[in-house]
């Protein structure tokens, strides 16, 4: 299934290739809730002439879905810093679930066979946010800033995704999950939607954290994110917020070579 997207939301993929100098194929791909790319791939492979982006044709707004990653790969691989990628190794998996031996010790015995089996999707979901979200602020604004003819598409795509969001704040998901892990994942979705209920003026983003009593530690992790210092800032960001969220040692950086 295809879908016909705006001229502007084109102009936004044309402009994100040249500044990477390679083409971004656009793959509609009903298995990705917003989109996705496959930026990792294209740092390990230099040779590939092309960058996969996919996208979900029927998201709300498969606009925002696509000029939002495009910007996102553009602000990685756009960059003339020295490029990184998160990764874990079996020390870092290791030291990640220890951090949940006094939890584990705390729940039935099921409960705790069920985070051992999960462990390593909730691993691989919880540093996915934190090597993307501390870009969010920068991509909203720069996509509003350069292009405001997709403000419509923005709120429709943003209001869409903090409706889902906000899902992981249910009492059944807070009882089934580490701590830890529910605390710091929930913590960096509360500084976006801080940040973008300023931005967009759209207080209903927001409100779901408040009432779950994120309103501080989202403020803390926006404090840390307070200017934008392009790829190489988010990868401090990232390290910042690890630090605030108890999460040193989960994960490590690799260079990769330009």
């Amino acid at each position: 299934m295809t879908t016909k997207l705006k001229k502007v939301t084109r102009e936004v993929v044309e402009r994100a290739q040249q500044a990477i100098g390679v083409s971004i194929r656009l793959l509609p791909d009903q298995l990705v809730y917003t989109s996705t790319s496959e930026v990792g791939r294209s740092l390990l492979q230099p040779e590939s002439e092309e960058v996969v982006l996919r996208y979900n044709p029927l998201f709300p707004s498969p606009d925002y879905a696509v000029a939002h990653q495009a910007i996102h790969i553009q602000r990685f691989l756009g960059t003339s810093e020295a490029r990184y990628l998160i990764q874990t190794t079996k020390a870092t998996r290791a030291r990640a679930f220890g951090s949940m031996g006094l939890e584990l010790q705390q729940v039935s015995p099921v409960l705790a066979d069920l985070w051992r089996n999960a462990f390593p999707i909730l691993l691989d979901g919880l540093l996915r946010e934190l090597v993307n979200l501390p870009a969010d602020p920068w991509i909203h604004r720069r996509l509003l800033l350069e292009h405001p003819r997709l403000q419509p598409e923005v709120r429709k795509g943003v209001r869409a995704v903090f409706g889902r969001a906000r899902e992981a704040l249910r009492s059944d998901l807070a009882n089934a999950t580490p701590p830890l892990v529910y605390r710091a994942s929930n913590a960096m979705k509360a500084a976006s939607a801080y940040d973008l209920a300023e931005f967009l003026d759209e207080p209903a983003l927001a409100e779901p954290y408040e009432r779950a009593g994120f309103p501080k530690l989202a403020s803390t992790l926006n404090e840390l994110n307070a200017t934008d210092r392009g790829a190489s800032g988010d990868r401090e960001t990232a390290d910042a917020w690890a630090r605030e969220l108890d999460l040193v040692g989960w994960y490590e950086w690799r260079t990769v070579a330009r």
